[in-house]
């Protein structure tokens, strides 16, 4: 009864390394797609012009592309969970020192880290986890749960965060994203905490 048991889990299409990865996923994809909430309270706060937020943006691009083969080989030298938390530990670090930027070559210089972080925290690593933890009849299906959950946190992600992209948008808004961020730390390890940032509403 116990092995028949085992069998069935061990089958089974939802285990908890796609519920995992799902939620990490969702996080990482629905922060990645708030940055351009804060385009214009940035704009209006700083006097910065547009092309060099969207500079920015295009080298957290950029740098996503670079880290996945990166992060890639780290999970293979040192394991999955630690390469995926190094990718949110880096991830958390470049939103906290993007929200004390106050010139666009150093909000620029830090999407360096924002695009390492989404590289650690997405599809790359994640879905190799998840296709090995699926049974094979069911790697095709859990695969697309797993990306469809990205696909989710492009749509929930800034309705969420357009509160937070209002006066003072730079320094609150990217360190309250960085505290919804650290639901991807809670999945990658049992002893991660979150990390308060400073209000500077005040």
């Amino acid at each position: 009864m116990k092995t028949e048991t085992t069998s069935r889990a061990q089958d089974s299409l939802i285990n908890p390394v796609l519920i995992a990865g799902c939620i990490i996923i969702l996080v990482s994809f629905s922060v990645r797609a708030s940055f351009g909430l804060f385009q214009l309270p940035i704009a209006l706060e700083f006097a910065w012009p547009r092309e060099s937020f969207s500079l920015a943006i295009a080298i957290q691009n950029l740098f996503w592309g670079i880290g996945q083969p990166i992060f890639g080989a780290l999970a293979e030298r040192f394991g999955d969970r630690k390469a995926i938390f190094a990718g949110g530990l880096v991830y958390a670090l470049g939103l906290v020192l993007s929200g004390f930027a106050i010139t666009p070559g150093q909000h620029q210089l830090l999407e360096v880290l924002v695009g390492f972080g989404i590289a650690g925290t997405g599809f790359g690593v994640i879905l190799a986890v998840v296709g090995r933890a699926a049974p094979e009849k069911h790697r095709s299906m859990a695969l697309g749960i797993a990306t469809a959950a990205g696909s989710a946190g492009q749509i929930v992600g800034p309705p969420i965060c357009s509160d937070a992209a209002q006066p003072d948008a730079l320094a609150n808004g990217l360190c309250g994203i960085c505290r919804h961020h650290s639901g991807i730390h809670v999945c990658a390890s049992d002893d991660a905490r979150p990390r308060a940032c400073p209000d500077y509403s005040q």
